[in-house]
């Protein structure tokens, strides 16, 4: 018996600090939000610049579909009504490149199919 009067006496002493520990803690949270700053946020209207016309991407030579030998050149030529800021250029599945004017390209060099994706951004 005197053993259960001992928990019960510890569980009461645990719950009190336990109850103090919670309160103390919320008297350093309630300050301590009151001290920060109001966050205002503002909205601006986001405005896009859009010149009508996307890039255009033409393949000069050799035509789209052909067959190329290894190491033959590609052709292609990028165009816009007002500007390019960025050419990319990627093999398959591989990682986009940069790609610089003039936009000619070496056929890949091994012989089996190959497909060449090209993505302009307009400065617009």
């Amino acid at each position: 018996m005197e053993l259960i009067n001992q928990r019960l006496r510890l569980s009461r002493v645990r719950n009190r600090c336990i109850g103090i520990a919670a309160v103390i803690l919320l008297l350093l949270i309630v300050p301590a939000s009151w001290n920060q700053p109001k966050c205002i946020i503002y909205q601006n209207e986001m405005k896009i610049a859009d010149d009508g016309a996307p890039p255009e991407i033409l393949l000069l030579s050799p035509a789209n579909g052909s067959v190329v030998k290894p190491l033959s050149l590609i052709d292609i030529d990028v165009t816009d009504n007002v500007g390019i800021s960025h050419v990319f250029y990627h093999w398959d599945l591989i990682a986009n490149e940069t790609f610089e004017s003039p936009y000619d390209l070496l056929a890949r060099t091994s012989e089996v199919g190959h497909y060449l994706y090209i993505y302009a951004n307009d400065t617009s």
